[in-house]
């Protein structure tokens, strides 16, 4: 049936779409078989959990790599104090616009961090980042796009992971630019 649906998102609200189709046999996207005539509803659904993130950037140098030198990194990040911190609602790289603050144009690190109180359920957590990022959830790494070689079509720049969650869980998200547009 050609249709047309076009859903409009406000900031931070909820999305639940569910559609019903009858007509020809169809197999769903998880192998059931419906047979013709029969129901086959089908759903959309993104939760938007508002929280206020602390976001914080960070510059490092050679002796301060992420890839080649971790655990100078890890400290880095750890001791030093950031080039700036904002309180967002949403992760972007629109936080630093407007800031009379002189940024570096490469070698940047964000670490940005909430903690969300999650109904019980299934999440999908989705980040699209260059160059590379990991996620921890409760300090446990759910997360690790941290090597640059994997980046090669700009579909590499998106990752997921599938969690079920329940209640408050604190978020971590660290990202690494070494150059160029800066994604997260």
């Amino acid at each position: 049936v050609p249709g047309k649906l076009i859903v409009q998102k406000r900031k931070q609200e909820t999305i639940e779409i569910a559609l019903e189709y009858t007509g020809q046999e169809i197999i769903s996207p998880f192998g059931k078989k419906y047979t013709a005539g029969s129901p086959y509803i089908f759903k959309y659904e993104k939760l938007y959990l508002s929280e206020q993130w602390n976001v914080q950037l960070f510059s490092f140098d050679s002796t301060t790599d992420p890839v080649k030198h971790p655990a100078d990194f890890k400290n880095m990040i750890k001791l030093s104090t950031p080039i700036i911190r904002a309180k967002v609602e949403e992760l972007s790289n629109s936080y630093w616009n407007g800031t009379k603050i002189k940024l570096p144009a490469s070698k940047t690190a964000t670490v940005a961090t909430g903690t969300i109180n999650f109904p019980k359920g299934k999440y999908v957590i989705g980040v699209s980042a260059g160059d590379v990022v990991r996620v921890f959830v409760d300090n446990k790494m759910v997360m690790n796009a941290w090597n640059p070689d994997d980046l090669i079509n700009d579909a590499d720049y998106h990752h997921e992971v599938t969690m079920t969650l329940k209640g408050k869980h604190t978020i971590r998200v660290e990202q690494v630019q070494w150059g160029g547009y800066g994604l997260l």
